[in-house]
Order: structure tokens, then sequence, then C-alpha cells
């Protein structure tokens, strides 16, 4: 009896191991397929608002209105959007399954213009003073950088105008949130980061838009 309760534990414990990474693997493809959805349609939304139905414009249409993503308020900060909106923007085909799914679309400046306008995606330090505002030098430099010029980079509250993209780079983040809970496979997905003490995860990604 004993060695039939240690060979089914062990065939038990190894479904469970197929069956969390078989929800691990779908998780990220899901994951994987909304980011890649929303990547395509900010890269290719025109700038302006236009007449058509539903109303369509870089930071106009309903689902790309700018917001606010913070650790504290991850489901109710400002300008949040729900995973539904991606269903009717066109840009997911069907509902998520990740649980209370939202996701933000912030807009910054992309490169430093001036002191006061200071750009996401540089160090905001002119060494050479040439006009020319010093660039990340290294990836790992580049990550810990743009995390922090989220505190002091302009960030556009309202629709960014076409002229930031006419002429200078519009940096663009956006931020997905979901609740991992207990189901197998999420809390790894996709290089998602917790929300300490919570079942909270979120991923994000930045892209870099110039003129149409």
């Amino acid at each position: 009896m004993a060695l039939l309760a240690i060979g089914t534990t062990a065939m038990l414990s190894g479904i469970l191991t197929q069956q969390a990474g078989r929800n691990s693997v779908q998780a990220t493809q899901r994951m994987t397929d909304i980011m890649s959805g929303l990547k395509e349609r900010i890269l290719s939304e025109p700038w302006s608002q236009t007449t058509t139905v539903p109303v369509r414009g870089l930071g106009v249409a309903t689902w790309c209105t700018p917001g606010r993503f913070t650790l504290t308020t991850p489901f109710t900060g400002t300008g949040v959007h729900t995973g539904a909106e991606l269903i009717s923007a066109g840009i997911a085909a069907q509902a998520s399954s990740f649980t209370d799914l939202c996701y933000y679309v912030e807009y910054y400046r992309a490169e430093t213009l001036s002191a006061a306008q200071r750009g996401l995606l540089d160090k905001g330090v002119d060494s050479n003073a040439d006009n020319v505002f010093d660039p990340f030098t290294s990836e790992a430099e580049g990550r810990a950088g743009v995390a922090a010029n989220l505190a002091v980079a302009q960030r556009f509250t309202t629709v960014p105008t076409a002229s930031i993209g006419l002429e200078e780079q519009l940096a663009i983040r956006v931020v997905l949130v979901w609740r991992s809970g207990s189901n197998w496979g999420d809390k790894t997905v996709f290089g998602g980061k917790w929300i300490p003490n919570t079942d909270v995860q979120y991923s994000e990604f930045i892209l870099a838009r110039g003129a149409n």
C-alpha cells in the first residue's frame, strides 16, 4: 500500500507539473498576443482625431486616452482602461482569462529639449554643451535611467499634439496589470513584476514614435 501511495503521489505530482507548464506557456502566449496587438495599434493609429466612428486618433480614441499607473491604485488609477476595451477596439479577439486585466497608456516627451522639458529616453544632461543631450550608453543603464526618468520626464496628460510627432519623438509607456491569484502558471508570465504583499502582477513596455 505504501508503494502504491508513493506511486500515486508521484503520478499526481507529474500531472500537476505538466499542467502548470502548459498553463504557463498559454498565459505567456496570451499576454504576448495582447502586447503585440497594442504595439501594432499604437504605431499605426493616426495622430489627429477623425470623424470616423469610433473616434480615432492617438490619445483620443477611447482605448488609448492618457492615464497614469501607480503601485498604490493599480486598478483604479487615472485613465485606467479595462480589458473589455481591447475587444471593442479590435485589439483582442476574445476576453482575456487574466483576472481583472486592465491597462494604462502614458505619453512622455522622448528626448530632452530643456531642463523643464525632460525626455524619458536620455540622461537629461548635455555634457558636451552641443545641444545634444547624452544618450544612455548600455542596455542596463538605459533600463535604470528610463525607470528613474518616469518621475521627472515631461508627461502629457492630454492628447499629444501632432507637432511632437512631426518634430520630436513621443515616448509611449503601456502597463498591463492583473491579479494572478492561485492560477497555475500566471505567476511567472512574460517577466511580469509583483506589487509587494499583493496578488497583483504587472508588465510594461515602452515605444518611441516619430512622425507619421
